[in-house]
Formats: C-alpha cells, sequence, structure tokens
C-alpha cells in the first residue's frame, strides 16, 4: 500500500465511478482499476460493490476511507511543511562567529538575510573562531566563520566571503602612532591587549611574534575586541586587530598602523561540517553571502 493508491480509492469513493475518478486523476481507467486490485489483494478485502452502476464503499471500504482521508491530509501536511521550508518561508539557522568579524561584516549581512527571509528563525553564538568550529563539528552550529590562515581542515567545507587585513591598534599618544607602517621586531617592548585562545588572530599574533625572536609581553588577556578597544583608548597597550581599520577612524584617540612584516592578509570563511545534513536556509545563507559579497567587490 502506498498513498498514490490511497489517493486513488478516496477519489473513486467521491466520484462514485472508476470512469469519473480517472479524469480527475489524470489517469486511465485501466491503470485505475489496476491499482485498486493490487490495494483490494494486499488487504485481503472487496472494497466497493456495484449498485445501481455505481460503485459503493463495502464495510472495509468504509472504514479505510476515514483512515485513508486523514492520512492524505497527513501527507499533504507534510509536502507543504517542507515545501515551506524549502522555498525559505520558514526554518532556522544557527551560525557561530567570533564578535570581531560579526562587527565587520556577518551581523550586516545576516540581518540583509533576515529581511530576504523574515520567517527564517536564526540563533547566534558569539565565540571565538576555535570554538565555533568546535560547535561545526559537534553539530550545535550549522555554519562557523572563521579566518585563514592558517586552513581549516579537511572535517569542513569552506566558501570564502571576503578578505581583510591586520593591522595595529594603538593609542595616538604611543610612539607609534605616525610610523607609516610598523615590523614586529617594533614591538617586542610593548606591552600587548590580546584575546583568549579561543581566537585564530592571537594564535597568529604570537606565532608572529616568536617568528621574529621574541614572546609578546601580553599585559592583559580579554574576550572582546570592543574592550581590547576600550583599553587601547586608555593607553593600556598596544593590539593587533584582525580587519575593519573604518571602525576605527574616526575615534581621536586611536591610531591604526599598517604591519610591515609576519601575516598580513586573512580570508574570511563559512565553515559547514563535511558530509553533514545541512538545513535549507543554512545553505541558502552560504548563497546569499558570497553573492552580496561579489556584487560589493564588482
Amino acid at each position: 500500500m502506498d498513498i498514490r493508491e490511497l489517493i486513488y480509492f478516496v477519489q473513486i469513493a467521491k466520484e462514485r465511478t472508476y470512469s469519473a475518478a480517472a479524469k480527475k486523476l489524470y489517469i486511465s481507467q485501466p491503470a485505475l482499476s489496476k491499482a485498486i486490485k493490487n490495494l483490494e489483494d494486499e488487504l485481503s478485502v472487496k472494497l466497493f460493490i456495484v449498485v445501481d452502476k455505481h460503485n459503493e464503499l463495502t464495510d472495509a471500504g468504509e472504514i479505510l476511507y476515514k483512515k485513508a482521508e486523514h492520512l492524505i491530509d497527513e501527507y499533504n501536511s507534510i509536502l507543504d511543511a517542507i515545501n515551506e521550508v524549502s522555498t525559505l518561508k520558514k526554518g532556522r539557522m544557527r551560525i557561530g562567529i567570533p564578535y570581531g568579524l560579526g562587527k565587520i561584516l556577518l551581523y550586516g549581512l545576516i540581518s540583509e538575510f533576515s529581511n530576504h527571509f523574515p520567517e527564517v528563525e536564526i540563533t547566534i553564538s558569539g565565540n571565538g573562531s576555535n570554538i565555533v568550529k568546535k560547535g561545526v563539528l559537534s553539530g550545535q552550529i550549522d555554519i562557523g566563520v572563521t579566518i585563514t590562515p592558517p586552513e581549516v581542515d579537511l572535517k569542513f567545507n569552506t566558501a570564502v566571503i571576503g578578505s581583510d587585513q591586520y593591522f595595529l591598534l594603538v593609542n595616538k599618544e604611543n610612539r607609534l602612532a605616525n610610523h607609516e607602517s610598523v615590523s614586529f621586531a617594533e614591538l617586542k617592548n610593548e606591552d600587548f591587549l590580546m584575546l583568549n585562545d579561543e581566537y585564530i588572530m592571537t594564535e597568529i599574533t604570537k606565532q608572529n611574534c616568536i617568528t621574529t625572536g621574541f614572546s609578546p609581553h601580553i599585559k592583559m588577556t580579554l574576550n572582546r575586541t570592543d574592550i581590547i578597544t576600550q583599553m587601547v583608548e586608555e593607553n593600556n597597550g598596544i593590539a593587533i586587530i584582525a580587519g575593519g581599520k573604518n571602525r576605527f577612524l574616526s575615534n581621536p584617540k586611536l591610531s591604526c598602523v599598517p604591519l610591515a612584516d609576519g601575516v598580513q592578509k586573512f580570508n574570511i570563511v563559512l565553515i559547514t561540517k563535511k558530509d553533514a545534513y545541512l538545513p535549507f536556509a543554512a545553505r541558502k545563507f552560504i548563497e546569499f553571502a558570497q553573492l552580496q559579497m561579489k556584487a560589493a567587490s564588482s
């Protein structure tokens, strides 16, 4: 028994003749008769009897008719629900974003996406890239946002949606504030303000210092770039920041200085778990983000 046979059966019960039902169903009468014969053989009962040239339901047919109507309604409801999700009339998406990358790019993209697809429920969690990756692998997050280099491992699918540059953020009173660029060697005696080890930016900064020949003096470890910004404003130290330079240019207390060496550029990457199911909304967001960024760069 399949849903098609039940649909055929109910239509005959409503029309009371095979010929009228066949016309409504857009199939041949022999094909309809064969489907009902298969259904009767499977159930080992007679479903219709002929009375005055009309097909009337037997006792067994009456029972099946009531149940079949309910099953067909449920089947159509399932199709409607799936169609709503696949066309993004409904759906959900869980995305993990490091705070800084959200401020630079992702919060704006998510807002635009939500305006286009208002019925999609979006859950945003803010953590460093290393925690975001764990969330994607565990299935707690559909899409993660990270930066490369370093390259993500083969457990992830990746989609590059943008690029930016690292730079040095210092107080205007710092000796490096007016430099055209700065090398890591010039930072040897500075007090660093860094994000915690959840963030790839911290890993990159430490590696750049070590490659230059010194271990950075970390004065404070914090968990958000806006707090680091406040500390730099108060001249508590310097910070290497991943992108979004424009948000600091109007601040009279801060100076953004390009890096002369070390890792200077990075890509902003959306990651998903390889070979895992990805909700329709998440797939659409990745496509949307790529198209929006392509349009912005052209």
